[in-house]
């Protein structure tokens, strides 16, 4: 479902093992403004490096 503010794309994050990743991809995305495509690229990066630890 998409999430069309920085508080709800962040509730949807809150109190899993994504929360920091998610909050950089809501942050990306609602407060920086970058496209949803890069955006979602570095979370799928960051989601890989954390299943490697």
């Amino acid at each position: 479902m998409p999430r069309n503010s920085l508080p709800d794309c962040k509730k949807q994050y809150a109190n899993t093992k994504y929360e920091n990743i998610g909050n950089e991809f809501c942050e990306c995305i609602h407060s920086k403004g970058n496209e949803l495509d890069d955006c979602l690229e570095n979370f799928s990066e960051n989601k890989k490096r954390m299943e490697k630890n």
